[in-house]
């Protein structure tokens, strides 16, 4: 009787969390795929530990589709023909085996003038390229900066599946293309990740590093420490539900580059005490020759805070460090 019960209630927590998870779009998409998540989690966890129908191994490979929501379809706030910055369609091989799409978007520059900063741009875990181009544009128009934006392995027009690996392999890639596209050197780029794109954002980062070429500065927006916290996060245990580890946290402990990570303390999806986590480690690095800093907002997840423009040129400029709230007083 017990495990009828116990299976009952696990169906319909995956049921519900399904149907969270295909609603994303026309609801609130990140709060409802985090309730989703959450439910799926919870049902397979009880699931592993009260039926012993799924193995721990398969509980993990489902858990791991959770991590990546890649999306096909366009987005339906995206029209070609309105938008102020016109994107470049790029296609490349990455050595994950996959054709990667991406997106190069340009500022509408004087001749002779050079944008004042080359970005590298990987979005969170779901949607594609049309989902995330409105903060491609932000950044263009507000830093005068090009844009090179990438779709990992399985998301929009890039072909294969997304793994960790496999977008690892996307990230560096990209990067390759951009610096030849663009004309510039590697030390130039900045990589900039929100949410899950921090994890692409600091490999790539390390990368760099590790190939004497390091970044101008690497940004990480409202990123989490590891995949193995926020499923720590979800509820005890929920990290045995999933093999992708993202560990951003630890990779913090070798860079000794220029590091800005930003956080809201509202934020719903990625809790606020993560970006703390990761500002701590980053502070511990005593090899450290770039600045640090950590800019503390009231916004969710994806807003973007008054004063961000500002905050991000003057850290490039070298003029930030250490912690810094917005709006500033």
């Amino acid at each position: 009787m017990m495990n009828f019960v116990a299976l009952t209630f696990v169906l319909l927590s995956i049921l519900i969390g399904l149907t969270f998870l295909r609603n994303r779009k026309r609801l609130a998409a990140y709060r409802l795929a985090t309730v989703g998540i959450r439910l799926v989690q919870y049902g397979l966890m009880i699931l592993v530990l009260l039926t012993g129908t799924v193995s721990v191994i398969q509980a993990a490979s489902l858990g791991d589709r959770f991590v990546f929501v890649p999306t096909k379809s366009v987005s339906r706030h995206w029209n070609p023909d309105r938008v102020e910055f016109k994107p470049e369609d790029v296609y490349y091989q990455s050595p994950s085996g996959n054709k990667i799409h991406a997106w190069r978007i340009q500022p509408n520059l004087e001749p002779g003038q050079k944008p004042s900063c080359y970005i590298i741009y990987f979005h969170g875990n779901s949607g594609n390229l049309t989902h995330h181009y409105y903060y491609n544009a932000w950044l263009v128009k507000n830093l005068n900066a090009e844009v090179f934006a990438v779709d990992y392995s399985g998301y929009g027009k890039s072909t294969g599946s997304p793994t960790e690996k496999n977008c690892y392999a996307d990230a560096l890639a990209g990067m390759k293309v951009f610096v030849k596209m663009a004309g510039i050197e590697p030390g130039q780029v900045i990589p900039i990740g929100r949410s899950l794109g921090g994890a692409m954002a600091m490999q790539l980062a390390m990368d760099m590093q590790k190939a004497g070429t390091p970044c101008r500065a690497v940004v990480l927006e409202s990123t989490f420490s590891s995949i193995t916290d926020m499923a720590n996060n979800a509820f005890l245990g929920g990290s045995a539900l999933v093999s992708t580890k993202m560990d951003t946290n630890s990779k913090l402990k070798k860079y000794t580059g220029n590091v800005l990570i930003t956080h809201g303390k509202r934020d719903s999806v990625v809790p606020f005490v993560q970006a703390m986590k990761n500002f701590k480690t980053a502070s511990g690095v005593e090899s450290r020759q770039g600045k640090l800093a950590i800019v503390i907002h009231r916004q969710d997840h994806m807003d973007i805070p008054d004063g961000y423009a500002d905050a991000l040129r003057d850290f490039f400029d070298g003029k930030l460090e250490g912690k810094v709230n917005l709006p500033r007083e």
